[in-house]
């Protein structure tokens, strides 16, 4: 717009043209607010983004990407709890009177080659008559995270009544 108005001093343009300069001017900071306020409007949405979990735990999968647009209550990961455990045991129904509640189990890991022990959380309540076995869960603590959940290993069995 300035060099507009040297060159109409000098009578190269008319005032239709400088007018329409002045105009184009004022159009280019009208958008130059927009794009601020747009800025300003986007730097609030972002600081009001976040992610919160229901507990701590490890990330198990992605389902959105970077630069992906999610909507309100759409899944964007999958997050696991794995401080505790489950351990599923099938055992066979000879040893149904020797398993309690709250009975400590310890187990040896495959895949760590350590033992650890967890305590029985669960007892089906019936016994599957093709396997002739029933199926136990018992709790391990986790807290250090040494193991990750599908972890497999054998019961050491030791069947010792907890306190």
């Amino acid at each position: 717009y300035k060099n507009d108005i040297k060159l109409f001093k000098k009578g190269v343009i008319s005032s239709q043209e400088l007018e329409k300069s002045k105009l184009d001017k004022i159009a280019a900071l009208s958008n130059l607010e927009q794009a601020k306020a747009n800025l300003s409007i986007s730097s609030i949405k972002l600081k009001a983004c976040s992610i919160k979990a229901p507990f701590s735990g490890r990330v198990v999968s992605k389902t959105l990407n970077e630069y992906d647009f999610s909507r309100v209550g759409q899944r964007i990961i999958e997050i696991i709890d794995d401080s505790q455990l489950l351990a599923v045991i099938h055992l066979p129904s000879s040893s149904i009177k020797k398993i309690k509640l709250g009975m400590k189990l310890t187990f040896k890991i495959d895949e760590t080659k350590t033992v650890c022990v967890g305590s029985v959380y669960e007892i089906a309540g019936s016994i599957n008559p093709t396997s002739r076995s029933f199926e136990v869960k018992a709790i391990i603590n986790n807290k250090s995270r040494e193991l990750m959940a599908g972890m497999s290993g054998i019961l050491i069995t030791n069947y010792q009544q907890s306190n």
